[in-house]
Parts: C-alpha cells; sequence; structure tokens
C-alpha cells in the first residue's frame, strides 16, 4: 500500500487471515494472559470431556480475535496517516460463524451448520469519501457480490465473457432508498466439488429462509 501510494497508484489488498482458527498456537502471550484471566470459558453452557483444554482453547480464540482487531486498527491508522482513508474502500467479513462453541450473540449454531449461526457473519464497510457512517441495510448480501460491488465502485463494467452470479450491493449502503430484486442466495456445507444428499443446505430469501 505504502509503495502504491508513493508512485501515486490505486491498490488492492486483500488480506486473509488464518486466526481466529486451529490450531491455536502462535498467540501473544500478552493477550493469552488477559483472556486467560477473564475466564471465557465460564460462560459455557453444557459438559464437555476436558473443560481445562477447552478454556484454554478458548482463551487462545479469543486472544487471536483481539490480535486481528489490533492489527486491523494499525492498518486503519496507516491509512489516516496516509491521507487515504477517505478514498479508500475498506471491507471487513468472516466466511462462517464460529467452529467451537463459544459466544455467537443471538444466533444457533455455528460453522458448518445452516442456522443463522453458520451462515450470517459481520460485513462491514467503510468509505468515508462516500459512505454515511452508520448506515445499515437489512437486505441478504454474500461474498458472491464482492467482485461486482468493488467495481462498480471504481467505475469498471463487469466482464462479458461468463456469467456473474453476484450483484453489487453499492446502492445499498448508499442511504437512499433503492430498488432492490429479491433473490434466493443458496448455501451448502460439504467437502469437494459435488453437494452431497442429507448434508446442510439453506435456500436464503429476504424474508425466509429454507
Amino acid at each position: 500500500i505504502e509503495q502504491s501510494r508513493q508512485q501515486r497508484k490505486p491498490f488492492f489488498a486483500y488480506i486473509a487471515t488464518n486466526a481466529p482458527h486451529d490450531p491455536f498456537h502462535d498467540v501473544p502471550e500478552e493477550l493469552l494472559a488477559k483472556y486467560r484471566k477473564k475466564g471465557v470459558a465460564s460462560a459455557l453452557r453444557g459438559d464437555f470431556p476436558n473443560p481445562e483444554k477447552r478454556a484454554e482453547d478458548l482463551a487462545r480464540i479469543y486472544a487471536m480475535v483481539d490480535n486481528v482487531d489490533q492489527n486491523v486498527g494499525k492498518l486503519m491508522q496507516k491509512l489516516d496517516e496516509w491521507n487515504l482513508a477517505n478514498n479508500t474502500i475498506l471491507l471487513f467479513m468472516t466466511d462462517n460463524g464460529p467452529q467451537t462453541t463459544r459466544y455467537n450473540g443471538p444466533f444457533r449454531g455455528g460453522k458448518g451448520q445452516v442456522w443463522e449461526g453458520g451462515i450470517r457473519t459481520c460485513y462491514y464497510m467503510r468509505w468515508p469519501g462516500r459512505l454515511k457512517a452508520g448506515t445499515v441495510s437489512d437486505r441478504p448480501v454474500a461474498h458472491i457480490d464482492i467482485m461486482p460491488t468493488l467495481l462498480d465502485a471504481v467505475g469498471t463494467p463487469l466482464p462479458k465473457d461468463r456469467v456473474i452470479d453476484g450483484r453489487s450491493f453499492l446502492p445499498l449502503v448508499g442511504g437512499k432508498k433503492v430498488e432492490w430484486p429479491d433473490r434466493t442466495l443458496y448455501v451448502q456445507w460439504h467437502r469437494g466439488d459435488e453437494p452431497k444428499s442429507f448434508v446442510a443446505f439453506a435456500a436464503r430469501a429476504p424474508r425466509y429462509k429454507l
């Protein structure tokens, strides 16, 4: 990013962290001590075969989340220092719900399940020069919408030589009432390239989910 800034060129940075995910190692010791002290496992309900290991794993997971949070903060601070924040689109998202039993807000389920706790995740967009802070949309969007949205934002047409599954959600976050045709998003949890019978599957429309 700094090199692009010095050359006065646009940049695209895709930052995919492995955290928070197993294996639960390489966690900053000061953060790990913080969450060990907090006793984060005490909020869990139910019986676990190895509660001591469970408590340690949870402390490590929350330390990882804290670490990601701090580093995203460093990135945002640098964008401010370099006077890039106003005209930089920042997307923050995750791919699925938690893979272990832990706090998941009001949502049921987790990774590998099609309840809200498995497929409904955070999706934040920051663009100070264009978008009003605090704007919220209740329309479902997905990872397939990222490319059309970013291309729309920079004024680049979609490729014509292939079918594009997603659509730009830029109108939804613009703060104005817009026509957004209903659609159905499909989710299935399986390994490999072929769907499997009787494996978690959902069809998600704006109001209902099957």
